[in-house]
């Protein structure tokens, strides 16, 4: 009996392996077709919703690159001031530095699966747009436009916005999490820990160049009451010169101030994230702008202003992704400290959200309302012109149809008064993910 079970276990041992063996090529073929659809997936569309807006800003946001960046939350990410790199770091104690490329574009990953609801384009050096997809887009020009809340005027750049996904540098050194990161503008860099240390590294070095304590401050200092006191630097000297307590009129035990920054068209303004889930705007020691999102949302972090200083970017406690539009901060109505509730805003699993200081850098000299209908426009027996925009009529020889064509006017004529068609976003997440969201959409009337 012992003979026949040890020849009976030899059998079934005998096939097992011999099943193994056969399965493993099949494994491998289908290990090699999932990372090759990860590689290559299309970019997906973001759900993006709207409070209190006429305007639909971000119409079409696309999410892009999803790169496992971190062991543990990414805390803090900065881009550098040229845009050419991305730091991130948090709890692996790692700063690692990403180069940020701006690529051709590829129709088989950076162009989605087309929704009937929406118009598609692409659009040139020259500023002249396209239909996307040539032969069966013009034919489905000629149909009329079934507009849905989600119907968007989806316009694709030549080149898109890409981050290399193996980092340029990988800095290690700090004992504890890195909580904040700051770039000088010829591309040193600054990380601090709660290690107690600030260390400061180098683009092209990969050692720590110097370990400095973080004890010294100057410029603008927050405290954890939710007091700014803002200090002039001589020498070695510093010099209060005003204190502002931002508590509102409701007691709340979170007040302490998270982060600053002073926005890019006016040094004399600086925008200040607090614990109490508002975004303020400073100028001196006066307030002049405040912006919340959700009220369950929690704490925005550290918010950002987009380069041209018109919009404001942030993360928040629910990991959601808000957009807040500021470029009528001057206006009467921030002397009356009136909250700005009308905002945008998308899930991202975000604990930080940046816009891009380089974006639209193949695209800037053309802005959309200024976008021209090229030849493509045009059937072969019409005449070889473009229509620039505006204009009351189409020609009779372009296969956009009325409907179609009214939307693209209407979406064009919005965009005027916008500035984020190509605005990019990238988020670091609490799972050490860093994604990319793109918008490609025209504002649209919601």
């Amino acid at each position: 009996m012992s003979r026949t079970m040890s020849k009976v276990k030899g059998r079934v041992l005998d096939r097992l392996r011999s099943m193994a063996c056969n399965a493993a090529p099949l494994v491998q073929k289908f290990v090699d077709r999932d990372i090759k659809l990860h590689l290559w997936a299309k970019v997906q569309r973001v759900k993006v919703h709207q409070s209190k807006k006429r305007l639909k800003e971000l119409s079409a946001v696309f999410i892009g690159q999803d790169i496992q960046a971190h062991e543990g939350s990414i805390l803090t990410m900065k881009f550098s001031l040229d845009g050419r790199y991305l730091a991130s770091a948090g709890e692996d104690a790692v700063v690692r530095v990403w180069q940020v490329v701006e690529d051709e574009r590829s129709n088989e990953i950076d162009v989605p699966d087309i929704d009937p609801s929406c118009l598609y384009f692409t659009v040139n050096n020259l500023a002249e747009l396209a239909p996307l997809a040539a032969e069966k887009q013009k034919i489905s020009m000629l149909k009329s436009l079934k507009k849905t809340k989600n119907s968007a005027c989806v316009i694709f750049p030549p080149k898109v916005f890409r981050i290399l996904e193996k980092p340029v540098h990988e800095f290690r050194g700090h004992k504890g999490d890195i909580l904040d990161l700051s770039w000088s503008k010829d591309n040193f860099l600054l990380s601090s820990s709660v290690d107690e240390t600030v260390r400061l590294w180098r683009v092209g070095n990969d050692s720590c160049l110097k370990i400095y304590p973080h004890s010294n401050y100057g410029g603008v200092i927050g405290s954890m009451t939710g007091c700014c006191s803002f200090f002039s630097v001589s020498g070695n000297r510093l010099q209060l010169e005003a204190s502002v307590a931002l508590n509102s009129k409701k007691k709340s035990p979170c007040k302490r101030i998270i982060g600053f920054q002073f926005c890019p068209q006016d040094s004399s303004k600086v925008m200040v994230t607090s614990a109490d889930s508002h975004v303020r705007i400073l100028h001196g020691p006066n307030v002049i702008g405040k912006f919340r999102g959700q009220r369950n949302a929690g704490n925005p972090f550290c918010a950002s202003f987009t380069s041209d200083g018109r919009h404001i970017v942030s993360a928040s406690e629910d990991s959601n992704v808000y957009v807040w539009d500021c470029g009528n901060q001057n206006k009467s109505c921030f002397s009356k400290q009136k909250t700005v509730r009308s905002y945008e805003w998308f899930y991202a699993g975000a604990s930080v959200a940046l816009p891009w200081s380089g974006r639209n850098a193949a695209t800037n000299s053309m802005p959309p309302c200024n976008f021209s209908l090229g030849q493509d426009f045009f059937l072969e027996s019409g005449p070889k012109a473009s229509a620039t925009w505006p204009e009351e009529k189409l020609p009779s020889s372009s296969p956009l149809c009325k409907s179609k064509y009214n939307f693209f006017r209407s979406s064009s004529q919005s965009s005027c008064n916008s500035n984020t068609w190509g605005m990019v976003i990238v988020t670091a997440g609490w799972d050490g993910r860093i994604r990319s969201f793109l918008n490609y959409g025209l504002p649209a009337t919601v």
